[in-house]
């Protein structure tokens, strides 16, 4: 985690603003308060918003968050130059975890979140701090009524559900957020016919962009600082600009140019949005393709195997059924005559495609991502076992494949700010290879045993054919 700095007024003000429709979090408040006023704390905003941080990191941890947890306190003591800071943050942490049942008997059975609520109790009564924690609870337990003299009953919340911070705003500032996506949708009307989702969707996309923290401080920035919209066009270019990089079926989720999309907003998008150059070259024989495989036709080409010295081979009758994207080359995936098994042909070394008349039965009941869910890659070897695959790196590293996992199924095992491990389940193919290697600068194969001599084995290759 990297240092804390404190929040000006403005975003104090537009945090607040989120959640002060929360009773726990008004039931904090004055706890908070106190401490800020009388120890220099954090205020009870920072506070909440650090929780909000650390139940995101929570959520991303699809199995065993708990152990997650277990770093938390030397994360959060290391990032605030104080203990006493990390368990404010982690007494109100475990209320909120709490909080996902109502307070009878058999609330901890009934906690989803209680292997999470375990690991911060133990946190909050180590010995070194365990009457200070004991403090934070005593007078949160004893804030029974609100500034208005009212008995104060906390609904069951389970924090870890909330999926907007919409969810937790009041009426006020969910009026604000609305009038922002109202005037953002205004000026990005002739977005409209460039979109492959509903116009809802997009509405709903902005209003939860506008929700977070800092959008919202930013919206009302004017920049540039010469734009006739007079707010802040240059965040709204930027957002269109990433949706324009972002899959949608086999379109992008804004399907237009940088130009088109422009002229919309009567900005020149190209001082600030820099669209990824990085792709792979049109197939002319793509829309045969397509038209072979949505109508049923067989095929014939000639195919480039580059992996054998750009060896040219002749392939007959064949069955094409999908078209698939991997790594930004295109695929078509086809049975050959025989029918015995799919076979991903990469459309680049294709030549001389012939569409026949010849008409077949496409098999509709294939389960096409079930076979390549636990694949990397376009290879899907059915004689390769699903493999644990354990990988350290460092913490630079561990930024990257946070931001984007290497599988679907990566589990983070440590983070604790030095090192970086996970684990993963997958064939292990050439593509996955591969991608290990994209990324070897600090990575270390902990198992199995067999990929880590592959690896020290390519890399030995590497060196020795070096002059």
């Amino acid at each position: 985690m990297e240092l804390f700095e404190r929040f000006d007024d403005q975003k104090c003000d537009s945090l607040r603003a989120r959640y002060i429709g929360d009773d726990l979090f008004r039931t904090w408040a004055r706890p908070l308060c106190q401490l800020e006023n009388q120890l220099g704390e954090l205020n009870a905003v920072e506070v909440w918003s650090e929780t909000e941080m650390l139940r995101q990191r929570l959520a991303d941890v699809k199995e065993h968050p708990d152990t997650e947890a277990e770093f938390m306190f030397g994360q959060l003591k290391n990032r605030h130059k104080s203990w006493r800071t990390a368990i404010i943050i982690l007494a109100v942490l475990f209320t909120q975890m709490a909080d996902a049942a109502p307070d009878d008997e058999d609330a901890a059975e009934r906690n989803p979140n209680r292997a999470v609520c375990n690991v911060l109790a133990h946190v909050l009564m180590d010995p070194n701090h365990k009457d200070f924690a004991e403090k934070l609870i005593r007078v949160f337990q004893h804030r029974r009524y609100d500034n208005e003299g009212r008995k104060i009953v906390l609904p069951v919340t389970n924090y870890m559900d909330v999926k907007s911070p919409l969810q937790l705003m009041d009426d006020e500032a969910k009026a604000s957020i609305e009038t922002n996506v109202d005037e953002i949708l205004q000026l990005t009307q002739g977005i409209k016919r460039m979109l492959c989702i509903e116009w809802d969707v997009y509405k709903a996309i902005w209003r939860d962009i506008c929700a977070m923290q800092e959008v919202g401080q930013l919206i009302d920035k004017k920049e540039p600082r010469k734009n006739y919209w007079g707010k802040n066009l240059k965040l709204v270019a930027n957002v269109l600009g990433m949706m324009m990089n972002i899959k949608c079926g086999d379109r992008m989720l804004i399907d237009g140019s940088v130009s088109a999309v422009s002229d919309v907003l009567g900005s020149n998008m190209r001082s600030y949005i820099l669209p990824e150059h990085h792709r792979a070259v049109f197939s002319k024989y793509m829309p045969q393709l397509i038209y072979a495989v949505r109508n049923q036709h067989t095929i014939s080409f000639q195919y480039v195997l580059y992996r054998h010295g750009g060896e040219v081979i002749t392939k007959e009758n064949i069955l094409p059924h999908y078209i698939k994207e991997s790594n930004q080359l295109w695929y078509v995936l086809a049975y050959d005559a025989d029918g015995y098994q799919l076979k991903a042909y990469g459309i680049d070394r294709i030549r001389n495609l012939v569409v026949h008349d010849t008409l077949f039965e496409r098999n509709v009941d294939i389960d096409v991502n079930g076979m390549y869910r636990d694949c990397y890659g376009i290879w899907n070897d059915e004689s390769l076992p699903v493999e644990e695959v354990i990988l350290q790196y460092d913490n630079r590293d561990g930024y990257f494949l946070k931001a984007m996992p290497l599988h679907h199924t990566q589990r983070v095992l440590v983070d604790d700010g030095k090192v970086f491990k996970i684990s993963v389940h997958v064939k292990i193919t050439n593509d996955f290879v591969m991608a290990l290697l994209s990324r070897s600068r600090s990575l270390e194969v902990i198992a199995p045993m067999h990929l880590r001599k592959r690896m020290m084995d390519v890399t030995m290759e590497k060196y020795l054919k070096q002059p």
